[in-house]
């Protein structure tokens, strides 16, 4: 009789419950290709969030009829040069406008704070 020709089955270990919830979890995290994002669990994120989603939609839409009005006027010559330029200063003036108000805003706090100091030290 030959001996050691076939190999006896191994039973296979079977993971404790810890070593399979660590296998799920890291399983579940790796990222897979398409839509890498990962959306949020409070429920007060996830609102803010498709809110900023269909503004951003909104925007894009409304940007993809104007050049497709454009491009259909237009006939042969096509250049996107002046509604880059359009929304740039558009963006430019937003941001201006939000570090205006951030800036005021700061300044309020901080002098009504320091006014608030110069009383409590004088009295």
């Amino acid at each position: 009789m030959a001996q050691g020709l076939g190999r006896l089955a191994k039973k296979k270990a079977s993971r404790s419950k810890g070593a399979a919830k660590k296998h799920q979890k890291t399983t579940a995290t790796i990222r897979r290709k398409g839509n890498k994002h990962v959306a949020p669990r409070r429920a007060r994120a996830r609102m803010g969030a498709s809110e900023a989603t269909s503004v951003t939609k909104a925007i894009n839409s409304k940007n993809e009829s104007m050049i497709a009005a454009k491009a259909v006027g237009s006939g042969t010559n096509f250049f996107l040069k002046d509604l880059s330029e359009k929304g740039e200063k558009i963006r430019k003036k937003q941001l201006q406008e939000r570090d205006k108000k951030h800036l005021k805003q700061q300044r309020r706090t901080t002098t009504g704070r320091l006014e608030k100091q110069l009383e409590d030290t004088l009295k």
